[in-house]
């Protein structure tokens, strides 16, 4: 299996590994749940099928129309999920709608990584009042030629987050922004590295177009950890 340590858990990017991975947690009917718009909605939902030949897997409709409604709207989608002691996450992209068994499903590709973070060394913290109140001010790719103003909308154990930033600054999934800043409320700040997964354009509370990527944070992990404290998105029920 190829994976790489990361701060919080491991990266695993084996198809091999990821579908025997997803195999064991439809098997158990594990619940998959994902965050859709900003976090407001909440699909869960559980495996079908995960068909590691053709490399494609199969999640049921949630019981929430507004929910699968905004899922397939989605260019990608990052679901999380529990297995045994670990916390799984790993983002699904172009989601579009078919027939398995007679019954409506929703495929995607198979993943092309997974996060697997052990839940007892990073145990789930709520939002709390920092997640109703703001985000996270950061410069992204303060090393590079063009930094940028981001704010970080959501950070989780398994080291996957989002930002949000200025529609005119153009993102590709596999970019890498070294030595991001991230500003803690209080002034102090950390080091990322972010690497950038997906992207897809947004609309502000204003009205004013914007962009949000789903990153993986890469950082030391006393910086993770802490930045996870400040402001880490609650997992779904265990």
């Amino acid at each position: 299996m190829q994976s790489d340590s990361a701060a919080t858990g491991v990266l695993v990017r084996s198809q091999i590994e990821i579908a025997r991975i997803l195999e064991t947690i439809r098997s158990g009917g594990e619940p998959l749940t994902a965050f859709l718009d900003g976090g407001k909605q909440r699909f869960t939902s559980r495996l079908l099928r995960v068909d590691s030949r053709d490399g494609f897997i199969l999640v049921d409709y949630g019981p929430s129309k507004a929910a699968n409604s905004a899922l397939l709207a989605q260019e990608s989608v990052t679901f999380r999920c529990n297995d045994g002691p670990a916390h799984l996450e790993f983002i699904a992209r172009a989601p579009r709608e078919t027939q398995y068994q007679d019954r409506a499903a929703i495929r995607f590709p198979l993943p092309e990584a997974l996060v697997r973070v052990h839940r007892r060394a990073h145990p789930r913290i709520p939002v709390g009042d920092v997640a109703d109140s703001a985000s996270l001010r950061c410069i992204a790719d303060s090393a590079g030629a063009n930094p940028f103003e981001a704010r970080v909308t959501d950070v989780s154990p398994g080291g996957l987050g989002t930002i949000v930033y200025n529609a005119r600054v153009r993102l590709a999934p596999g970019m890498q922004l070294p030595r991001s800043k991230i500003i803690f409320p209080m002034g102090r700040t950390v080091l990322v590295n972010l690497e950038v997964c997906h992207v897809q354009p947004v609309t502000l509370e204003d009205g004013a177009p914007a962009q949000r990527a789903g990153c993986r944070f890469i950082a030391g992990s006393r910086d993770l950890a802490e930045l996870i404290r400040v402001y880490v998105r609650e997992i779904g029920a265990e």
